[in-house]
């Protein structure tokens, strides 16, 4: 019989790097172990590198991609993605968030050009160099008790993905000034609003767009329907909430969860483990030095 489905998350804390504090945590990290149900389709705010044990498929912009020990995973931000075992035996990974704030400052060391964020071509990397950067910073980030070897490793290991594999330029959109506006409007009031039971019809409202035509637009530009976009926010608000000790029937009402059943249901299909375990972990790593 396979072994139970885990998680485990850890941070590196808010670091000062290029003499700027980081307002939040620099680096979040996700080890999951033993996955057979796949992911839900979602996004990210940053950019998501990762290794995997075991071979799992990745669903990335309509095209699959095997993905096993010789692979990194580079997702770019806000791009959908789904990940899935590919045989009984499931897979087990670890992935790591680099918070917005840390990649623009290696951008802007690499080019001299601030706010600006990289691109990467392909999601998945066969390149032994990049493989062996990963794995380091993996160790280092899981064993070593010193902050600077962990944060010169991750800076490193940054610096040499966006060199090697990443784009700096401005991203070509198919929908118009009006269309991008308005998703930019609906984005920005379902992360205000989350709390709040959100109606197409608000929207409409909000943006001067038929229910019909704005669910396709925001659909077609963001890879994701708004209410999924809503659920995702809200699962990462409610990540925020745990990690400060709020109760997890509270944290269900604050984001906007009828019941915290509902709650418990969406955060597994994200992340594999419950809101109480969650909550567990994050206790153990609040105060890292």
């Amino acid at each position: 019989m396979n072994a139970a489905e885990s998680s485990r998350f850890w941070y590196l804390p808010k670091c000062k790097f290029y003499g700027v504090e980081q307002s939040a945590n620099c680096l979040e990290l996700w080890q999951a172990f033993n996955v057979t149900s796949p992911s839900v389709r979602h996004t990210h705010g940053t950019i998501a590198l990762g290794m995997m044990r075991g071979d799992a498929v990745l669903s990335h912009k309509g095209t699959t991609y095997s993905l096993t020990d010789e692979t990194v995973v580079l997702i770019n931000a806000d791009e959908v993605h789904a990940c899935g075992a590919m045989n009984t035996e499931g897979y087990s990974h670890c992935m790591m968030y680099p918070s917005v704030e840390l990649v623009q400052q290696v951008v802007e060391d690499l080019t001299e050009r601030s706010h600006r964020f990289p691109t990467f071509k392909t999601p998945v990397l066969s390149d032994r160099r990049a493989v062996q950067k990963m794995m380091r910073l993996q160790q280092l980030i899981d064993l070593s008790d010193c902050p600077l070897e962990q944060e010169s490793c991750l800076l490193e290991t940054l610096r040499c993905l966006i060199q090697a594999f990443g784009e700096i330029q401005e991203i070509e959109r198919s929908t118009t000034s009006q269309e991008r506006f308005a998703i930019q409007q609906i984005k920005l009031y379902l992360e205000t609003n989350y709390a709040e039971s959100i109606t197409l019809e608000q929207l409409s409202q909000l943006t001067y767009l038929s229910p019909f035509y704005l669910n396709r637009v925001f659909s077609q530009a963001v890879g994701l329907p708004p209410h999924a976009y809503l659920t995702q926010v809200r699962i990462q608000r409610s990540k925020e909430l745990l990690r400060r000790g709020v109760a997890i029937a509270q944290v269900a009402q604050a984001v906007g969860f009828t019941h915290q059943s509902h709650l418990n249901r969406h955060f597994k299909r994200f992340l594999h483990t419950t809101p109480y375990r969650y909550q567990q972990m994050s206790k153990n790593v609040q105060d890292l030095p």
